[in-house]
């Protein structure tokens, strides 16, 4: 026990919650192209999750699932270049993500942490789910990169946009007898 905190505790919490946590939080973030002329891009992002600064510089959205199925996640780009950036039609393409302080990039074109589900039709909108899973030694994944692409009318070249993500809590699952 540390400060009054057991995992007993927490799982009593979760369950008597349970029906009001059952599934993921839905979170919107706001990404803000801002220059697409500077390299890397300039982009910043709105979100009502905790932003910590690892270093100076380098900040991660603190992904704290407070016992639900992790995180419904709603990327919404505003392109304040006002040139037509949208996300790539297919999901796959808009979102790289992995475990560790690594950016992912075209080379790395998978997905260890996000799962991208669909693009909205406008392109403006794109929506992964967070499951933020524990590693198998049971704690937290931590700190991770995923990279954000947009395009021109969604089409390549990409800019990459790559923010970073803390994963604290990992998913809780009940088994449920009766």
């Amino acid at each position: 026990m540390k400060n009054g905190y057991t995992e007993e505790a927490e799982f009593d919490a979760c369950f008597a919650n349970l029906g009001v946590q059952d599934k993921p939080w839905q979170i919107q973030m706001d990404v803000y192209l801002e220059d697409d002329q500077s390299n890397p891009p300039k982009f910043r992002i709105e979100c009502p999750l905790p932003i910590k600064e690892v270093k100076p510089g380098e900040t991660y959205v603190v992904f704290q699932n407070k016992c639900r199925p992790g995180f419904d996640i709603l990327f919404h780009l505003h392109d304040e270049t006002h040139k037509g950036y949208t996300f790539p039609k297919h999901a796959d393409e808009a979102v790289w993500s992995k475990i560790g302080t690594t950016c992912p990039d075209e080379r790395w074109g998978k997905n260890e942490v996000l799962s991208p589900k669909r693009v909205l039709p406008d392109g403006l909108t794109l929506v992964v789910n967070n499951n933020n899973d524990k590693k198998e030694d049971g704690n937290p994944i931590g700190l991770f990169r995923y990279t954000l692409n947009v395009g021109l009318n969604g089409e390549k070249p990409y800019l990459q946009l790559d923010p970073g993500g803390d994963d604290q809590n990992g998913m809780r699952s009940f088994t449920l007898t009766r």
